[in-house]
């Protein structure tokens, strides 16, 4: 799209949105569908982060289910066959326009996405564009709530805090995957009897129990490498780790800037004990975790992290910061909880977990919770239904 406009003469930059197609098809749509007794449905799935892997398997979850499914993203396309509609505004535009204006193109774009009429519309990441989403949505829609979206509300800007009250009270139905997530969604003002409560689950098949014996007193971190997460703390924690256990090593999978946490682990001389793998594939990092004795993660808050439960469903113990969304998956007797992410405290309690890891009690309770509670098998085919229900203006319970 080329526009060519004058300093003073911005608002024309909007009408040529109205014809601009945001409309594509990812090159393998036209992947064969695997038809269920579920009646097929036009479903719309809202997200900003559609090359996440666990976005790409609920995608894809719904295509073999027979759906028709449509991406709304910010992205051009999606590893998944699906239709995708880009709502991201050409930024040429946007730089032409007023600061407390630029945000126009960007809804103009969501808003022609969201009205091609659809069954149902699956609202994922409710912020910022989430809460957008769900204002202008006409459709019956679900809102599926990650942790941040509403644990980190209070650091979002002030129009996100305004906005979402409004964006709760207009949802069909909302998805929660954590308890301490329901409580924080009920005092924003979301009815208890819209919520439903469940973890997505992880892929048992994949993620499964690895050998008892592992001689390498192995860390796994799995959690990104985005500061949220706090990996400084457990590099900065390496060198009192090693001056117990002194083969003992770090393997760091997920998408992030890594320079930086290399140059700490140099400047405390422990990069050698500290391996960055990046992204890799699900079995891939079942490996690493079929491998690791003890498996890490410290941020402040949480929804129910799928990263657990492959860590649990692969036998490595969980070292984790003591926060109440973890707690609804272990408790002292499966785990090692630490109160604070300084050094000392952190390699107290890495070492706590290599002994735990010795004793072996852990694994059994641990597999059997994310059997019960966290297997996708059973767990996707009732967000499916959710997302049934809702489209039909159904009560809980009676979509099967």
């Amino acid at each position: 799209m080329n526009v060519r406009l004058k300093r003073a003469n911005w608002l024309p930059c909007l009408i040529p949105l109205c014809k601009d197609e945001p409309w594509t098809e990812s090159e393998s749509f036209r992947e064969p569908c695997r038809m269920t007794a579920t009646t097929s449905m036009k479903i719309a799935v809202v997200g900003i982060d559609p090359q996440n892997v666990h976005f790409t398997v609920y995608v894809r979850h719904l295509v073999r289910q027979g759906h028709d499914v449509t991406v709304i993203t910010n992205r051009a396309s999606v590893d998944a066959p699906v239709k995708v509609c880009d709502f991201t505004a050409d930024p040429r535009v946007a730089r032409f326009l007023p600061r407390g204006l630029r945000l126009i193109p960007r809804l103009w774009r969501l808003r022609r996405c969201l009205s091609a009429g659809f069954d149902v519309v699956d609202i994922q990441q409710v912020t910022p564009d989430g809460v957008y989403a769900a204002l202008l949505c006409q459709d019956p829609f679900v809102l599926d709530f990650w942790g941040s979206d509403i644990h980190r509300l209070d650091q979002r800007p002030w129009i996100i805090r305004w906005l979402m009250p409004k964006a709760i009270q207009r949802a069909s139905a909302i998805h929660s995957v954590s308890q301490e997530m329901t409580a924080a969604l009920a005092a924003a003002g979301a009815s208890p009897e819209r919520i439903e409560t469940f973890q997505y689950g992880i892929a048992l098949d994949v993620f499964a129990p690895g050998p008892e014996a592992r001689p390498c007193p192995l860390v796994a971190w799995s959690r990104g490498l985005r500061p949220f997460y706090r990996l400084e703390s457990l590099i900065r924690a390496m060198p009192l780790i090693l001056s117990q256990e002194p083969d003992a090593r770090v393997v760091v999978a997920g998408a992030g800037e890594s320079e930086p946490l290399r140059a700490i682990a140099s400047e405390l001389g422990v990069d050698h004990a500290v391996d960055f793998v990046g992204v890799v594939s699900p079995s891939v990092l079942a490996g690493y975790l079929q491998s690791a004795r003890v498996w890490v993660s410290l941020p402040p808050t949480d929804g129910a992290p799928l990263s657990l439960l492959e860590a649990m469903a692969c036998g490595a113990v969980p070292v984790v910061l003591d926060i109440p969304a973890v707690r609804e998956w272990i408790d002292t007797s499966s785990a090692v909880f630490v109160e604070d992410v300084c050094a000392e405290a952190v390699a107290r309690g890495v070492l706590e977990g290599f002994a735990r890891y010795a004793e072996g009690g852990h694994r059994a309770l641990n597999l059997k919770m994310v059997k019960e509670r966290g297997d996708q098998a059973e767990n996707l085919p009732r967000w499916e239904r959710l997302l049934v229900r809702v489209s039909r203006g159904l009560a809980e319970g009676q979509v099967g």
